[in-house]
């Protein structure tokens, strides 16, 4: 009786070491959007709940219509913002973020009558760098990934239409933005299902559907916030294919690089296609064919295997986390079918766990590797906490600050809700508000401003056109009312050297490296 209980409870107690120890390890800015988020569950706690009015983004979508896109998980950060020192509280909130998403990984592979569960939940972990970087960040995306899993597993299962009502009321509620995604997995299980079943499982996609419909309307403005979110998945979209100017995170780039291919791409492919191949060989020998409910279920996968990989491949790095993490499952579930067979169980058991054990050593040695270069380009913790302070001090409340670059944002709302900024989060909140400023933004952004006889221009069209010059100074103080800007002169060395000799901007600030400057538009 005992030994079993601790069959229970030490996997799950190794799960949760593992995401303190990773947490603890990994400064806080494994992620910069942590720093906003945790902020953000502030503003909750200590101003209301019920009030998503956000009014530090003076020129982004999210500063005009006052709409949360992330709300769920912001309410569930609430209780870390208690800690007197919110980097503390980042540290904890990761803890349990993570530990909820291995949890959830575990047991739907337990639940899946995976064999060797846990072993297949820390191969997962490790699998891929940039998946195993992410799933160490404070974000949203890591507790949708492992609810859209539970949602898989539910429609699969077929189970009641409760559990997936509250499962896919809570992806919404947590991150509005990716409700497509449960709609997506639900789709492809419905075809396969009607295929390999022949049944039509209406009343559980209904039910995920007014769960989805229920979590998205289950915060404040939420028609606001259905609009940002169709403008950052659908509009971006639009806006990238149209080759819209607008600058992203890598994530949100194409994994098509060499070098993704070799560590991501190529490791998780050759495992996912040795375990289909080693599937069809065992049910020919053994002359078997798989139940209805397994070729739902392998097909569905086999789904998902080619068609988030094209998306990881082709728009954004950020989807291999559902690659990994299905193809990973699709691996999984073709191993233990084979495994069912207790002959063939016996006699490879101890070669398959020698083979099992080297590859989470090798797969964990290389992503860890790669990690730890990820790890030394990471910014300080303290970033930007003396310019923020600064202006907190001697600015007067609400006096806007230009953020040249649109990443400023995270780590300057952090340290300072003092000032109002231009835009922060995604480029596509400043660029749907309003185009021409962003293109003028942008053209600083990038450090491309026009100099003619000492004095510089911006545009707010693109291709530019004598009706859309402006200069510089004019731009910062009609157009986008700034009483600051905010500068990296080794990131924008152009634009700084023209504003350190502009007569219409005054120094105010300057670190002793250096690296961030404050000048006042005058």
């Amino acid at each position: 009786m005992i030994k079993e209980k601790l069959n229970k409870i030490l996997p799950i107690v190794a799960l949760f070491v593992l995401a303190a120890f990773f947490a603890f390890y990994y400064p806080p800015t494994v992620g910069i959007d942590n720093y906003y988020h945790i902020r953000h569950a502030w503003i909750y706690q200590t101003q209301g709940m019920f009030n998503s009015d956000f009014p530090w983004l003076e020129n982004s979508i999210i500063g005009k219509l006052g709409g949360d896109i992330w709300y769920g998980f912001h309410i569930l950060l609430i209780p870390f913002t208690f800690f007197k020192d919110l980097l503390l509280g980042i540290k904890f909130a990761t803890v349990i973020v993570t530990f909820l998403a291995l949890f959830a990984v575990y047991i739907v592979f337990k639940k899946f009558n995976i064999r060797w569960p846990f072993l297949w939940t820390i191969f997962f972990f490790f699998s891929v760098p940039d998946v195993h970087f992410r799933l160490m960040m404070l974000r949203p995306h890591v507790l949708t990934l492992a609810l859209l899993l539970i949602i898989f597993y539910l429609l699969i299962e077929k189970r009641s239409g409760k559990h997936i009502f509250i499962a896919s009321t809570l992806a919404s509620f947590i991150h509005i933005s990716l409700l497509w995604l449960p709609i997506l997995v639900a789709f492809v299980v419905f075809i396969c299902q009607k295929i390999f079943e022949k049944r039509w499982e209406i009343k559980n996609n209904l039910y995920l559907f007014a769960g989805l419909i229920f979590g998205a309307i289950l915060r404040p403005n939420a028609f606001s916030s259905l609009k940002i979110a169709y403008i950052q998945v659908v509009q971006l979209s639009l806006e990238k294919l149209n080759n819209a100017p607008l600058r992203f995170g890598t994530e949100l780039r194409p994994g098509n690089s060499l070098s993704i291919f070799v560590w991501e791409i190529l490791p998780i492919s050759l495992i996912v296609i040795a375990s289909i191949v080693g599937l069809i060989i065992f049910l020919k020998k053994k002359k078997t064919n798989l139940e209805n409910q397994e070729k739902t279920l392998i097909s569905s996968l086999v789904t998902f295997y080619i068609m988030f990989g094209v998306l990881f491949y082709a728009f954004a790095r950020r989807t291999a986390d559902i690659w990994v993490l299905f193809s990973v499952l699709l691996a999984a579930v073709a191993f233990s079918i084979v495994f069912k067979n207790k002959e063939v169980y016996l006699k490879f058991k101890k070669i398959s766990l020698t083979i099992f054990f080297i590859a989470i050593i090798v797969f964990g040695v290389q992503t860890l590797r790669i990690v730890s270069g990820y790890l030394s380009g990471l910014p300080p913790q303290d970033m930007f906490k003396e310019p923020a302070e600064w202006l907190k001090e001697n600015s007067q409340k609400g006096d806007i600050v230009f953020n040249t670059r649109w990443d400023n944002f995270s780590f300057m709302f952090f340290w300072n809700q003092h000032n109002h900024f231009i835009n922060g989060m995604d480029p596509i909140f400043e660029y749907s508000n309003n185009q021409s400023l962003y293109l003028q933004h942008y053209f600083l952004e990038i450090d491309k401003i026009l100099m003619v006889n000492g004095e510089a221009y911006t545009c707010g069209a693109n291709p530019c056109n004598e009706s859309s010059v402006s200069t510089v100074y004019d731009s910062l103080r009609n157009n986008f009312k700034a009483k600051y800007i905010f500068v990296e002169p080794a990131r924008n060395p152009k634009l700084y050297k023209f504003l350190d000799s502009n007569k219409h901007f005054d120094k105010v600030f300057d670190t002793k490296n250096g690296l961030e400057v404050l000048f006042k538009v005058l």
